[in-house]
């Protein structure tokens, strides 16, 4: 997920539309409008939102940064590589530890902070994390990606395979 989208919203009380960006803010306006991905109950919901919290200011971005030193980068920076190999280590194994006993990241119930983790999580591989050593991550991992929603999302083309006119592209 990234920050560079956006949606234009009306206001319930029918004043002017307001922009709505970043990512989190946008999973929180969607379940809003749409009464779903958020529960009801008060320690669900709170939950869901500090998980998401977490997700936003720790597991995208530190995997962000692990993906970028330990796949792109490698080579460039022995502190930096193995700085981001620990967070990320330590990362899924908070994350493991939370789903030892409950089937999505919030409780019972699949959340927008399942939606918001799930993709950092599909990055496993290029992080250098085997997710066979988080045995909790990996049946959550299977469960999502099991999803007819989020098969059909993944299904999208990547940049590259998106056909562009000759000069539009780097290639």
């Amino acid at each position: 997920m990234f920050s560079i989208v956006s949606s234009t919203t009306p206001p319930e009380d029918g004043g002017e539309a307001i922009p709505v960006f970043e990512s989190g803010a946008i999973l929180l306006y969607l379940a809003s409008k749409t009464g779903r991905l958020l529960p009801k109950g008060e320690e669900a919901y709170w939950a869901t939102i500090q998980w998401l919290m977490w997700q936003k200011g720790g597991f995208g971005p530190m995997l962000g940064q692990a993906l970028h030193f330990l796949k792109f980068n490698p080579g460039k920076s022995e502190y930096a590589e193995a700085r981001f190999r620990e967070e990320a280590t330590r990362l899924y194994g908070v994350l493991d530890a939370r789903l030892a006993e409950r089937p999505y990241i919030a409780g019972e119930e699949y959340t927008i902070a399942d939606i918001a983790s799930w993709p950092w999580a599909a990055r496993h591989e290029m992080q250098f994390i085997d997710l066979a050593q988080y045995p909790n991550v990996l049946r959550w991992y299977l469960s999502i990606a099991a999803r007819p929603a989020v098969q059909r999302g993944w299904a999208v083309p990547i940049p590259e395979e998106v056909p562009m006119p000759r000069g539009y592209r780097d290639d």
